[in-house]
């Protein structure tokens, strides 16, 4: 049987503790972990250093599971952010890229799961929105397992 991946994708502001929908994402991620309940090590894309708590984070100590940062180091090659800075533009349109930048990140998560995925059979990643077909895809084509959610929190 391989091994398998739970992949939640969701907006990065919500992974924090401390932020007003965190303990929404808490319940998420709960209810995934009582539904996959054979889930042994939780990771996620997140900022390195780890400057602050997150929700995954609490989690794995609160159930006492490992946690891993699958989250690129502050280096050119991996930096894909940007705002879209036109005249004509009065609203922050985000960019997604340089397309190189997130594929060379992709990477380096997948690598970093490999490492964290090579003593357990069965993981949570929790990662942006952005990445969760891509790392699906990713992820299935070495060869794991993999269910895919998305929550992103109420606008209403």
């Amino acid at each position: 049987m391989p091994k398998r991946i739970v992949v939640v994708g969701t907006n990065h502001q919500v992974q924090a503790v401390g932020t007003p929908r965190a303990p929404m994402f808490k319940q998420v991620l709960a209810c995934l972990l009582t539904k996959h309940s054979d889930i042994g090590v939780i990771f996620e894309e997140w900022e390195q250093p780890k400057l602050w708590d997150t929700v995954g984070y609490i989690l794995a100590q609160e159930r006492s599971l490992p946690w891993g940062n699958v989250g690129t180091p502050d280096d050119p090659q991996f930096e894909a952010y940007d705002v879209l800075r036109e005249p004509a533009c009065s609203l922050a349109i985000h960019m997604y890229g340089p397309i190189q930048n997130q594929t060379n990140r992709e990477r380096f998560f997948l690598e970093r799961i490999n490492e964290i995925m090579a003593n357990h059979n069965d993981g949570l990643f929790i990662c942006g929105l952005n990445h969760v077909h891509s790392m699906s895809e990713k992820l299935m084509t070495l060869g794991f397992g993999v269910e895919a959610y998305t929550w992103q929190e109420p606008i209403c």
